[in-house]
């Protein structure tokens, strides 16, 4: 029996007493993503649901020194409430709301960032994480994502905030925009973090 994270494997465990064996899926277009230049805008992607927790992107914007930006792709039932918040905070000069974009675009939202934010509650693997550190862009998140944290180490390949600390995500924010080199690096850490999940490895410890 395969899982596809720890988070996973540990619930079948704790919930079922079934064991099982960790195999991370590659993400849909494992081929296509890259590094590109190191942006001015901190990029996430994926459904505008409250478990998403992209409210807490948006009040960190606010709190930042410098003026790094936002991209927030996706569509859901919490575009009404982002876009309140947005307007509430006086950010709407820094934060888009994309809604939905092509696989070319996101591939290249991905390579042109500065930073990826993927921060759920509890996710059960997560492929944001997985394609932003294969486009070599650090990974921002949260202490309870679940299995973002398989991936994301606190200060090497991205930060690990605690839950509703806005202020807090906002200086990580500012350090990755003030010092690039260190964004640089940490990202291309995350490149070999993921180095191995691709479907090669997965087909073959499926067949083999």
């Amino acid at each position: 029996l395969f899982a596809i994270s720890q988070n996973v494997a540990d619930r079948l465990k704790r919930f079922n007493d079934v064991p099982a064996e960790v195999l991370y899926p590659p993400p849909k277009l494992d081929a296509l993503y890259h590094p590109g230049p190191l942006g001015d805008y901190v990029f996430t992607i994926g459904r505008l649901d409250p478990l998403k927790r992209f409210d807490l992107l948006v009040k960190a914007l606010k709190h930042t020194e410098t003026p790094v930006r936002c991209k927030i792709a996706g569509t859901g039932p919490d575009k009404e409430k982002l876009e309140g918040l947005i307007d509430k905070l006086g950010l709407r000069g820094r934060v888009e709301l994309l809604g939905w974009v092509d696989d070319r675009a996101a591939v290249e939202l991905y390579a042109g960032a500065l930073a990826v934010f993927y921060a759920p509650y509890d996710e059960d693997y997560g492929y944001v994480t997985v394609e932003a550190f294969k486009s070599g862009k650090p990974v921002l998140t949260a202490a309870d994502s679940g299995g973002v944290l398989e991936f994301v180490e606190d200060g090497k390949n991205g930060f690990v905030c605690a839950p509703e600390a806005p202020r807090e995500l906002a200086a990580r924010l500012d350090l990755l925009y003030r010092d690039r080199e260190r964004a640089r690096q940490m990202g291309e850490r995350g490149r070999e973090a993921v180095a191995r999940i691709g479907w090669e490895g997965v087909v073959e410890r499926l067949v083999g």
